[in-house]
């Protein structure tokens, strides 16, 4: 009988142990849960009135208990408690409580229990008078367990009233605010990570939506510069095709260059015939040379805008070159062949000399007649004048007539002496009254006309001659 009451005993024993095990975990999951739902440092209050419960179930007695969140790098601890069935906080940074010789920094510091017993009997804090003012109980023993972020507490108005079995509860409940505070940091770092994830998402899709634009600019830009092209190639081609057509009608060798390469762009069949095609270079197909040709005008074109026109002799040939611009890009370049023409010219010329030979030999003929019929004149009146016995003057006057009809037959052939010589004819200052007399006396010797002179030699002055 007294080993089934001992059995039944061990068997209610370790049913009551199982459900104190049960409730424990219990309690701890829901006070995790609670901490769990933590999303801002102001939801620690929630789990601070939870609290209660969870040590209640865990069949901890107390009479009040708080919470210290340690900063340790501002040196200060945020206190938040329960008195009387009222919850207190002091989340304020003005009301932080400082660190240095607490007993719940040390806890935290040194990561183990600090358990003040009796604090009537010790007080090794110097903590009883705030635990005063903050519980208004003669509380006698603390118990402060370490979690991440600082300590779990709790108190009694009893001495020594909390057993190593309180200690072990308030350490696992320590362990679940330290897993929720990871926890919740990790979601902090989390939430902050997604807020910079996307901040910096707006921002690029900010960017995209600006080179989206940018990029639709530069591609109507684009669109707009392709029309244009194309619109100067149609423009191009039909210049082309008219020029290719006038080019063609070019009864020479006509080129349409570039300018500064010479490159031959378009040409017509006079200037392929010698190999000037486009693409080739125009002097070194026209005139087989490497360099241009020093006569080239083209530069002049390119720097003016006119036209050019030279004359040229190569290697026997007489070329009559043009340099016409076109456009910015195009010029055109053609040589007609004008020896024949050059030819005919000199030998025009030639007659025209030979024709004004000519006249010139009938004027001097003329003008030799002239004197020579002045010269016989005077003689054959001299010849008179003795036979009938004038008197010597007027033989001597028709003698010196005679005489200066010489002088200007001399004349005359000096003159030429120096146009056959290519020499510049001599001038000289004459009396124009004594040119007219001695013209006019020349012209009528040996005819019956007498000259009659009235002329003043200050009225009409003297000339060169």
């Amino acid at each position: 009988m007294e080993m089934k009451n001992e059995d039944k005993a061990k068997e209610q024993l370790a049913d009551e142990l199982a459900v104190k095990k049960l409730r424990k975990s219990a309690a701890l999951d829901r006070l995790r849960a609670s901490v769990y739902e933590m999303r801002e440092p102001i939801d620690l209050r929630n789990v601070i009135a939870s609290l209660e419960g969870t040590l209640r179930d865990m069949g901890v007695k107390f009479d009040d208990y708080s919470v210290q969140i340690i900063d340790e790098e501002e040196s200060k601890a945020s206190h938040s408690w329960r008195a009387h069935g009222l919850y207190h906080y002091s989340d304020d940074l003005t009301t932080r409580m400082p660190t240095t010789k607490t007993a719940y920094y040390e806890a935290w510091q040194d990561k183990r229990p600090v358990y003040r017993k009796d604090l009537q009997a010790e007080d090794p804090y110097n903590e009883w008078e705030s635990i005063w003012c903050s519980y208004e109980k003669h509380i006698r023993s603390v118990l402060d367990v370490p979690f991440s972020q600082g300590t779990v507490a709790i108190n009694s108005v009893l001495p020594d009233a909390f057993s190593e079995a309180d200690i072990k509860s308030l350490e696992q409940v320590a362990e679940v605010f330290s897993e929720a505070y990871t926890r919740f940091e990790d979601i902090q770092k989390l939430e902050e990570s997604e807020a910079e994830l996307r901040k910096h998402r707006d921002h690029l899709e900010t960017l995209v939506e600006e080179r989206a634009t940018e990029l639709k600019e530069i591609n109507v830009e684009l669109q707009l510069e392709v029309e244009e092209h194309e619109r100067t190639e149609g423009e191009l081609r039909e210049q082309m095709n008219l020029n290719s057509i006038f080019i063609d009608q070019m009864p020479c060798a006509t080129l349409l260059l570039r300018p500064g390469t010479r490159e031959i762009v378009a040409s017509n069949k006079f200037a392929a015939e010698v190999g000037a095609v486009p693409g080739k270079i125009c002097h070194s197909e026209l005139f087989q040379r490497e360099d241009p040709c020093p006569w080239c005008c083209a530069p002049v074109v390119w720097e003016t805008g006119k036209a050019q026109n030279l004359e040229v002799e190569t290697e026997g040939v007489v070329w009559d070159v043009h340099w016409i611009p076109v456009t910015e890009d195009l010029y055109f370049h053609y040589a007609f062949d004008i020896t024949d023409r050059k030819r005919m010219e000199e030998e025009r010329l030639k007659t025209q000399k030979l024709e004004s030979v000519g006249v010139l030999a009938g004027g001097i003929a003329h003008d030799f007649n002239n004197i020579l019929t002045g010269i016989m004149g005077n003689i054959s009146l001299a010849e008179m004048y003795m036979e009938t016995g004038r008197s010597a003057g007027k033989v001597l006057e028709r003698l010196r007539e005679a005489e200066k009809s010489c002088t200007r037959a001399k004349a005359l052939t000096q003159q030429l002496l120096t146009f056959s010589s290519g020499g510049a004819p001599i001038r000289a200052v004459a009396s124009i009254a004594e040119l007219l007399r001695d013209s006019a006396t020349l012209a009528s010797s040996g005819s019956n006309i007498r000259c009659d002179f009235s002329i003043a030699d200050d009225q009409i002055g003297r000339a060169h001659v």
